[in-house]
């Protein structure tokens, strides 16, 4: 075991979150900046997703999840499922895990999530840490509000591409049966949810918006501009393989390619998983791919530095209410 948190060095590392649908090229693009010698990340913890929940409402409505608990106070998910949360992160990064009790605050927790990570990477000598989860895009008024200095990059595959490899990996994998075991409407409409937060966070400050079919035309280009925003040394992306695997392989088995280390070209599967039905109807209710490209490189485009999305407050959830969902459908 590493050093305890109590022993953690003075100062924190940088906090960064990936984020986008499932299938969009979020493991591979993790493992590259986990090679960086100035990154540490981990398998996905899904924090929020479970200490939070209502996520199935989110994908239905596009408001944000609200805890159970009222005035920021924590809820059952929070307390059940917050110390085992904090528990399988201290295990994965070597270090000791915060004393197991209950927390009054929902920001307590969060605190000891922050800490913990900060901790693993302080304790390898990295000057910032990267969580990928998917789902967490949801949760990122919560992320803004409780995890100070958060950036967050967003990588974004065309809808079509995400749907036939999502259909694709639940044909292939026993395991992914579980992982992937919503019907194709609501893949979706997931789809569609996150295509609005990308729109809305396009924008702002410590968020940056990136596009998959670029990232695999253009790799050593958009990596650096991946490493400027986050202030890290810009590298030719590789490396030595990550101290701390990015993905549980004996679980998530179709991922393997994805953490090789090098670059491969995604097969079209839409012709081989979609039906030319399905395909016809996914064109009709799919947000316009092209439109979204647009809308992100015209909201990108002056970039700023620094604070939160344009006209949002810093939330203080340890002893006020909620941040109102800035999620909401257009």
């Amino acid at each position: 075991m590493r050093s305890s948190l109590a022993n953690s060095p003075e100062g924190s590392p940088g906090r960064v979150f990936l984020v986008g649908c499932p299938r969009s090229g979020t493991t591979f693009l993790q493992d590259l900046l986990a090679r960086h010698p100035q990154v540490m990340s981990l398998p996905e913890t899904a924090f929020f997703d479970d200490t939070v929940g209502g996520f199935s409402g989110w994908v239905r409505s596009g408001e944000t999840p609200k805890l159970r608990g009222r005035f920021g106070y924590a809820g059952r998910a929070a307390r059940r499922n917050a110390p085992r949360k904090l528990h399988e992160i201290a295990e994965a990064t070597g270090l000791t895990a915060p004393r197991l009790c209950w927390r009054w605050r929902y920001a307590a927790y969060v605190r000891q999530f922050t800490e913990l990570l900060d901790a693993a990477a302080l304790s390898r000598g990295r000057s910032l840490w990267l969580e990928k989860t998917p789902n967490h895009l949801a949760y990122l008024p919560y992320i803004e509000a409780l995890v100070p200095g958060a950036r967050c990059i967003h990588l974004v595959r065309r809808g079509e591409d995400v749907i036939a490899s999502l259909v694709d990996a639940g044909l292939r994998y026993e395991q992914a049966m579980d992982a992937f075991d919503h019907c194709l409407a609501w893949w979706a409409g997931q789809w569609n949810r996150s295509v609005e937060v990308h729109r809305r966070y396009a924008g702002a400050p410590r968020h940056l918006v990136l596009f998959y079919e670029d990232l695999i035309a253009d790799l050593s280009g958009q990596f650096r501009r991946i490493c400027e925003f986050l202030g890290i040394a810009v590298l030719q992306p590789g490396g030595e393989t990550p101290e701390i695997g990015v993905a549980r392989l004996s679980r998530e088995p179709w991922k393997q390619t994805a953490v090789s280390g090098r670059l491969v070209v995604p097969e079209d599967k839409r012709d081989s998983a979609l039906s030319a039905h399905t395909r016809r109807w996914l064109r009709a209710n799919l947000y316009s791919y092209q439109q979204l490209r647009e809308q992100v490189a015209a909201a990108q485009a002056p970039r700023a530095s620094g604070g939160l999305v344009p006209g949002a407050e810093e939330a203080e959830l340890d002893g006020g209410a909620l941040p109102e969902s800035r999620l909401r459908p257009t």
